[in-house]
């Protein structure tokens, strides 16, 4: 009998270091060791999206540590579950990511000037094409290593082969029905109509921005343009700058209308334009 007990208690013992086995290697398993993030720090301008890449090291079945993304204030850079990320005030964010009982981190910063670097251009005529009666429209080129700067110019139905010197102002009441505030020495605020984009825009790799207001000054001698400008976008950011130098000039007039066709909006950055 005392043999048969103490096999009962070696094998129950035995059982208990299998359990005890089994337990561990399902923790082991199952487990996110480590977790990090493409960058630490990120700079964005109002409007500008990006995404964050998050790498997880994990033992086991990966579909059990989903990624959970924060922001540390959605008012200054939102975040989508995929990790992509908007500015959307000027300030600073720390955006999270948590899998598991693992958390990385990136600072985001959001800013609300840009200073486009342009370092050549071009003058594209297009006549009395909005049909006012009142103006004919120039749509002047501004390009660089990165920005593009498309502004479009109203001056006098006289003038067809230039800007001519002073001050342009951003028409801030526009009526797309019959375009009456497009007169001398005016700029066409950026917008959509019928699926096109018309008027003024920045824009580059990673946005592409409406200008809503702001100015350019504009002197020209002897073919060469003396060109500096203050706009403000729909999100609210300042564009500054200068350009010196010749524009080659393009007749355009009876031709398509450019603007409507240089890059499509992402619908996320078309709902932001909306509500401004």
């Amino acid at each position: 009998m005392k043999r048969i007990i103490q096999l009962n208690i070696l094998v129950l013992f035995f059982i208990a270091i299998l359990q005890y086995a089994c337990n561990s290697s399902t923790t082991t398993q199952n487990q996110v060791t480590s977790i990090k993030l493409d960058r630490q720090s990120i700079q964005l301008v109002l409007g500008e999206t990006d995404s964050l890449i998050a790498t997880i090291t994990a033992t086991g079945d990966l579909t059990k540590f989903p990624k959970t993304w924060t922001s540390s204030d959605i008012t200054i850079v939102d975040i989508a579950n995929d990790g992509s990320i908007i500015g959307l005030k000027a300030g600073t964010a720390i955006i999270t990511v948590k899998s598991g009982d693992k958390t990385a981190s990136c600072q985001v910063t959001v800013v609300d000037k840009i200073y486009p670097n342009l370092t050549s251009g071009e003058l594209d005529f297009y006549g009395d094409y909005y049909k006012n009666g009142l103006t004919n429209n120039y749509v002047l080129y501004l390009t660089g290593p990165v920005d593009t700067l498309s502004i479009e110019i109203n001056t006098l139905l006289s003038v067809k082969d230039s800007i001519p010197s002073g001050t342009y102002n951003v028409v801030t009441n526009l009526n797309s029905t019959n375009f009456s505030q497009f007169i001398q020495n005016t700029l066409v605020p950026g917008f959509s109509r019928n699926g096109k984009d018309y008027g003024s825009w920045f824009y580059n790799d990673a946005v592409y921005l409406p200008v809503q207001s702001g100015n350019l000054i504009n002197s020209h001698k002897s073919g060469i343009y003396n060109i500096s400008y203050n706009l403000v976008d729909s999100f609210g950011n300042t564009l500054s700058g200068s350009y010196r130098g010749r524009l080659p000039y393009v007749n355009a007039s009876g031709g398509s209308y450019p603007v409507s066709g240089l890059k499509s909006i992402s619908s996320k950055i078309q709902d932001l334009i909306r509500k401004q």
